[in-house]
């Protein structure tokens, strides 16, 4: 009988400081979401201006948020190149869009593109 107790105890205990120590690990995380649209193709003589809508959300009360615009462009000669555009944002409690603006040259042309989150951390 008093094992039982004793073990009653310790698992409270052991309960008790998983709980309490919970918060103080939720309070680094941080978690964010993009997405974005091709919102428009600009042509402008010899190049042609693509621009993407990306939105930016968080439940955080303050994130920097780090992101990738990936673009796949086919070149005069064929080959399909990657392009990385890295962006960041400082963002409290909300969301918000922005514009990311991409040129292409003579002879190139878009053939996919994708957003990916990087990073999200925590701010003050």
């Amino acid at each position: 009988m008093a094992r039982k107790q004793i073990s009653r105890a310790f698992m409270l205990v052991a309960v008790a400081s998983l709980l309490w120590s919970t918060p103080g690990a939720l309070a680094d995380d941080c978690s964010a979401t993009v997405d974005g649209t091709l919102e428009r193709e600009e042509p402008d003589g010899d190049i042609t201006r693509l621009v993407f809508r990306i939105d930016i959300g968080t439940m955080s009360e303050c994130a920097e948020i780090k992101y990738d615009v990936i673009l796949e462009i086919r070149q005069e000669d064929q080959k399909i190149e990657k392009k990385k555009l890295g962006r960041y944002v400082k963002l409290h409690d909300g969301s918000m869009s922005e514009d990311v603006n991409h040129e292409l040259g003579s002879g190139q042309s878009l053939v996919s593109w994708e957003v990916k989150l990087d990073s999200c951390t925590k701010c003050n």
